[in-house]
């Protein structure tokens, strides 16, 4: 077993003293988490700026293409033949349900 040794009063360390210091090294360590946190805003909000930036030159340059070889495809399109074809096609859906209904009445279902 060892030997107490004696220290004198003005080397040794108290408890207020070790808190203290604990705390200042606390607080020093909130404060340095704090600056990376908004260091890491800041470089997040860079990194969204740019892609945006970059989304809307893409968009652009689609835009362009687009524009560059968009034909209009729709000159031959006659609307009245549409909706007739489209009320033909309408009218046999109808018809259909309303067989089936008729079927299902007359079986009793």
């Amino acid at each position: 077993m060892a030997k107490p040794a004696y220290v004198p009063k003005s080397e040794r360390d108290t408890i207020a003293e070790r808190q203290g210091l604990e705390e200042e090294e606390g607080a020093l360590e909130e404060a340095k988490k704090k600056r990376k946190l908004e260091h890491r805003k800041v470089e997040t909000r860079q990194i969204v700026v740019d892609k945006i930036r970059e989304d809307i030159q893409k968009n652009m340059e689609l835009e362009a293409n687009v524009a560059a070889t968009d034909d209009d495809d729709d000159d031959e399109v006659n609307e009245a033949e549409e909706y007739e074809a489209w009320k033909v096609r309408e009218f046999a859906r109808i018809k259909r349900i309303k067989h089936k209904g008729e079927r299902f009445t007359r079986l009793g279902i």
